[in-house]
């Protein structure tokens, strides 16, 4: 179950279903390296930007997603905790736009990590074994 929670289950093998669902707008308004934020910086200060320039950094980079991933696992069950207990209130309004906020703040990033780390796999053929988190170098990111 592992394999399939951190590589992606069957219906996820092809990023057809990502991009069906809008996850390339998503990535590009995404404030946090979407694209558009990444061609404004470039403009602005004249200098490229990219994240995976060596197979060591995409193998980095993907290996992050599974972090980011987890961490909007609990955001979302946090959120969505707090939804039930507000539904539980009454306030159908507010439980409403909880809910909507969940799904842009930490569904749509879990999907955007999942669909970058697919994409990286297959671009820079990463194994399952070099994914592992006991493996995270964080002074990697300041390079």
């Amino acid at each position: 179950m592992r394999n399939y929670f951190l590589f992606g289950f069957n219906f996820e093998r092809n990023t057809r279903f990502y991009e069906k669902i809008g996850i390339r707008t998503f990535k590009y308004l995404v404030p946090t390296c979407g694209d558009l934020w990444i061609k404004l910086y470039q403009r602005i200060f004249k200098k490229k930007v990219s994240l995976t320039t060596t197979r060591k950094k995409a193998v980095h980079f993907a290996t992050m997603t599974q972090v980011y991933e987890l961490i909007h696992y609990f955001g979302f069950a946090l959120l969505l905790t707090i939804n039930i207990s507000v539904l539980l209130q009454g306030k159908i309004n507010s439980t409403i736009w909880i809910f909507l906020m969940n799904i842009v703040v930490n569904l749509y990033p879990i999907i955007l990590n999942r669909y970058n780390r697919i994409r990286l796999s297959k671009i820079y053929d990463i194994k399952k074994k070099e994914l592992n988190l006991s493996n995270i170098d964080l002074s990697e990111k300041s390079k």
